[in-house]
């Protein structure tokens, strides 16, 4: 009998639940931006750049900081870090946390951003008018710098870093005098011996020098006609406001012991209102406790945080081996928050952490088996771009695209009272694609990451930064297996990447981006990928999973890739063969609402809960999800492992199988092709018998049969060779007469023995 093939297409459409009573409730009918785009979900790839231009993120709420590259009239600052300023807020400021310099002051509102690709592509601008901008070669002087965090005080933000062996603690302002506004740094100088420290604070044409005393303290400035720029120092023991030249304006810290404060105002505007607005100024309050940010969790938090928004979660049918739950994501939230869940990691009690991409992380606790009675609840904000997330001694640990950041919740209610820097040795671009992706740990407490430049691990510390392998294109995918022996990563098909790939790496390995690096080890000038991917199986790839769990059924103990465009998930398979790692997917039955990018495993109920996100090109139906894998106890047959051999394909599935159908070599399609590794985009499908021609290679199942064990299929096929890419079409039974039929995409490096 020959049998009909079964192609695999599940679409689960999930539907929110009505919300439980709370202080803050989800509605069941709440909507999101996506919902009103007419896209084409079924063709991602056919998408453009109109599919993906969103204003949402300027009709949200600000918050008091903001972690961003920025661009000033001296240069963009990379590490960026912007804060609101002044009650009602009235001016803003930016840092940059790779030096410690202020660089960017204006008046006006906060941030503005650019629309496209959902505010995720361009960075934003200062909305007012800028008052001072700050060179790149000014700042901290005497010491070494080292980026330590941050902390909210109150309305406030106080930064903590180190000048040598100085700490030192900061926290800006502005007040409102008229018309005009100043700035002002309040500083505390942790205890030095070592020299003087130097803080230069602002520059100016030669020639144009101004300066004055105010109630016995000195400013300096510099005047341009009628308008002047300069900066006022409180007395205090060991500080001066000195002219370096004609061109700097600095702040000389003499060595000494307890700390010292300085509090420096800054003012541009009409020579006339200097005085007044000083004068304003230095009695607009007392200095505040910058101490109180760190240590005791007695800071009061921004008010838009700790806001619990209550929801009721769906099971997903129960009908096949594993079902869909979906914990509805809090689209509708106080601050008008955007929703693409980008990372997930699980505390000891069960309460997961989600990271969203256009910078909060939240908690949401209430995940038990009927999710009845969901909370989220806020926990941070205003961090860089979060793209991934893990919880160490029950703590976030996020990875921004400047730091290594961890939340810190000191009075345990929910919500950080520190961002502390893990590590802040992220290579941050200025360059819209180049995402810093995927936080994955081993059993060690290694982290590693993926960026433009590379594949990284840091040491459990934040110390100590390596990277791994190099040559990936804009890769959104990482996995890690929890020995650290195998790290594999996932790039996105474009330029020098024919097709999707999970790459396995090697030591100091090159995997193609931007273009061939031949050696006599390396003749195709990159190294071997452990499996291709057809573009239209997985046209965008999330990251992968290793499935720890003993309570995950048929797919425990083996990984798992998300497909973040098609918003699936694939098996992955690895066979060796003479040390040569190579790979195969199959698709898993089942579809995501957006995106899925990352999964981890609930120490609690041992399910895989899956973070997605929409983005370009997806076949998300929402910006966000957040939603769970659930075995159901049922069985799923499906091949757990493969092998090539010449002349045969062996698979071997986790179930009994029925003979008669296995035998039957109309249960099977086979095809294989190629791709070209080159500069253009992508790749078309290249017949492997006949390289100059598109298309597929049929291979021919001559035979097939079922070894003793009763559960591996050997399939003769004469045309067996290496090639990139081949796919096996299967529609068999079990031996107890169930279904067991799918697809499997491979890739064979090398042939085993017969």
């Amino acid at each position: 009998m020959i049998r009909p093939l079964l192609v695999i297409l599940a679409t689960l459409a999930g539907v929110l639940g009505s919300p439980s009573p709370a202080r803050a409730e989800l509605p069941s009918t709440s909507t999101t931006a996506s919902a009103d785009r007419t896209v084409n979900r079924s063709e991602p790839w056919k998408q453009g750049e109109g599919d993906w231009i969103d204003d949402a993120r300027n009709r949200s709420l600000p918050p008091r900081w903001q972690a961003y590259y920025l661009p000033t009239p001296h240069g963009t600052v990379r590490k960026g870090m912007s804060v609101r300023l002044g009650e009602p807020s009235s001016a803003g400021v930016c840092y940059d946390t790779a030096t410690g310099n202020w660089r960017l002051a204006w008046t006006g509102r906060f941030l503005r951003w650019d629309p496209a690709r959902f505010g995720l592509i361009n960075p934003p601008r200062p909305d007012g008018q800028i008052d001072f901008a700050v060179s790149d070669k000014l700042g901290w002087k005497g010491g070494n710098f080292h980026w330590h965090g941050f902390a909210p005080l109150g309305e406030r933000v106080v930064l903590e870093y180190s000048i040598g062996a100085a700490r030192i603690r900061e926290s800006p302002w502005a007040t409102g005098v008229g018309d005009d506004t100043v700035f002002t740094r309040d500083v505390e100088i942790g205890p030095t011996s070592t020299g003087n420290l130097a803080l230069e604070l602002i520059d100016g044409p030669p020639g144009h020098g101004a300066a004055g005393n105010l109630d016995g303290n000195t400013w300096l400035g510099f005047e341009d006609g009628d308008t002047i720029r300069a900066v006022l120092l409180d007395r205090q023991p060991g500080l001066q406001l000195v002219r370096v030249g004609e061109t700097h304006l600095q702040l000389v810290v003499e060595p000494h012991d307890p700390p010292v404060k300085a509090r420096l105002h800054f003012f541009h505007g009409p020579k006339i209102r200097l005085p007044e607005a000083f004068g304003v100024a230095k009695n607009a309050g007392p200095f505040p406790d910058l101490a109180r940010a760190f240590g005791s969790g007695a800071a009061a938090a921004p008010r838009v945080e700790g806001v619990t928004i209550s929801a009721r979660g769906q099971l997903g049918s129960s009908a096949e081996a594993y079902a869909i739950d979906t914990i509805p994501v809090p689209y509708d939230n106080p601050s008008h928050a955007q929703m693409f869940c980008s990372g997930v990691g699980f505390f000891d009690n069960g309460d997961a952490a989600v990271s969203t991409i256009h910078g909060d992380v939240w908690r949401v606790s209430g995940l038990d088996d009927k999710l009845e009675h969901v909370e989220w609840r806020r926990m941070a904000t205003g961090l860089y771009q979060p793209l991934g997330l893990t919880v160490v001694s029950n703590q976030a640990i996020v990875l921004c695209r400047d730091h290594l950041t961890r939340l810190i919740d000191r009075n345990g209610d929910g919500v950080a009272d520190e961002y502390e820097s893990l590590c802040s040795q992220i290579d941050t671009s200025a360059g819209g694609h180049d995402y810093v992706t995927s936080l994955c740990l081993d059993d060690s407490g290694n982290y590693y990451y993926v960026d433009p430049r590379g594949a990284h691990r840091v040491s459990p510390d934040g110390r100590t930064h390596e990277t791994l392998a190099r040559g990936f294109r804009n890769a959104n995918g990482m996995g890690v297996s929890p020995d650290g022996k195998i790290v594999l990563v996932a790039p996105q098909q474009g330029e020098w990447t024919p097709s999707s790939v999970i790459h396995e790496l090697r030591q100091d390995g090159w995997y193609g981006y931007p273009g061939a690096k031949v050696t006599p080890d390396r003749p195709l000038g990159y190294d071997l990928p452990l499996c291709w991917i057809p573009h239209r199986i997985d046209n965008s790839s999330g990251s992968q999973v290793w499935a720890t769990s003993d309570r995950f059924g048929p797919l425990s103990g083996h990984i798992l890739h998300l497909s973040w465009g098609r918003c699936s998930l694939f098996l992955t398979l690895r066979d060796v063969v003479d040390g040569v790692a190579q790979g195969a997917v199959v698709p898993i039955k089942g579809r995501f609402l957006s995106g899925s990018m990352r999964g981890a495993f609930s120490p609690k109920d041992g399910q895989l809960y899956v973070a997605g996100c929409q983005g370009w090109q997806t076949a998300a139906a929402r910006d966000g999800s957040f939603q769970r894998l659930r075995w159901t106890g049922k069985k799923l047959a499906l091949p757990v492992s493969w092998q090539a051999g010449r002349g045969q394909i062996q698979l071997t599935f986790n179930e009994p199988l029925d003979r008669e159908t296995v035998i039957d070599p109309g249960s099977y399609s086979v095809e294989a092709w190629n791709y070209r590794y080159a500069a253009q985009y992508g790749s078309k499908d290249w017949s492997p018998s006949n390289p100059e021609a598109e298309g597929h290679d049929s291979w021919a199942v001559k035979s097939a049969r079922l070894e003793p064990d009763g559960k591996t299929v050997t399939l003769e096929m004469p045309d067996v060779k290496p090639v990139m890419q081949f796919a096996i079409k299967f529609n068999l039974d079990t031996a107890a007469h169930a279904p067991a039929s799918g697809e499997l995409y491979g890739t064979i490096h090398r042939l085993h023995e017969r």
